[in-house]
Parts: C-alpha cells; sequence; structure tokens
C-alpha cells in the first residue's frame, strides 16, 4: 500500500500532508513537535486512534525545497521557523478534521490498521 503524499494550501502556507501511514492506518489529533532526526524546525504530528495515542507519524511539513544545513551531511527539508506557525496548521487540520467527522464514522472505522495476510 502507498503512502499518499497531498500538496495542499492550509493557513496561506504550501504544504505536504500524508495522513496515511505504511500499513492504511489513519492519522488525526495533529499536533506540532520538532523532529530532529529529519531536519530542522517544527512539524506537524498526528496519532493513530487505533493506538490510544501511542503510534505517532510526521503528517505535514512545508513545501519547500531541500537544502543544506551546517549540523546535517544532506540535503534537509526543514520545518516550520517557530512553533506558533506549526501549531497553526495543525488546529486548521484538526479543525478540519472535526467537520468531516460526521462523514467519516458513516464509512466505518477507517483507524485500524489492515495488515496483510500471509506474511
Amino acid at each position: 500500500m502507498a503512502q499518499e503524499r497531498i500538496n495542499a494550501t492550509i493557513c496561506d502556507q504550501p504544504v505536504i500532508i500524508q495522513l496515511t501511514g505504511f500499513r492504511g492506518g489513519h492519522f488525526t489529533q495533529h499536533f506540532a513537535r520538532r523532529d530532529p532526526g529529519y531536519g530542522p524546525g517544527w512539524y506537524v504530528f498526528g496519532t493513530n486512534p487505533a493506538y490510544n495515542g501511542r503510534y505517532t507519524m510526521r503528517t505535514a511539513q512545508p513545501d519547500v525545497p531541500m537544502r543544506r544545513h551546517p549540523h546535517y551531511n544532506v540535503r534537509v527539508q526543514r520545518g516550520w521557523r517557530t512553533k506558533r506557525e506549526a501549531a497553526r496548521i495543525a488546529a486548521e487540520m484538526n479543525h478540519r478534521d472535526a467537520d468531516c467527522i460526521a462523514m467519516v464514522q458513516s464509512l466505518g472505522d477507517l483507524h485500524g490498521t489492515v495488515f496483510r495476510e500471509g506474511e
């Protein structure tokens, strides 16, 4: 199952959004956090409700080109400069999730993880 990356504009900023994990689980309840193993700055993370909030994944990052950074040996994808910017994007994503909750509940359990049989 391929992870779908969506290029969107949230709060007048270009953003790359990825809401589905590699096993098909959907991530909600977004929040801002640093990810030093990925690059400098602040990113938006989400949790998978099927795991009671213990399973998190980076769900949004700025849509900017990779660049060199003095503290990394390779080109890195930077996050937002301030926590406030990332929290604003997370709040908008949570607001959009709340607007769609009635439609999502009618489709059934979308937060579970689908395991492949026989592997």
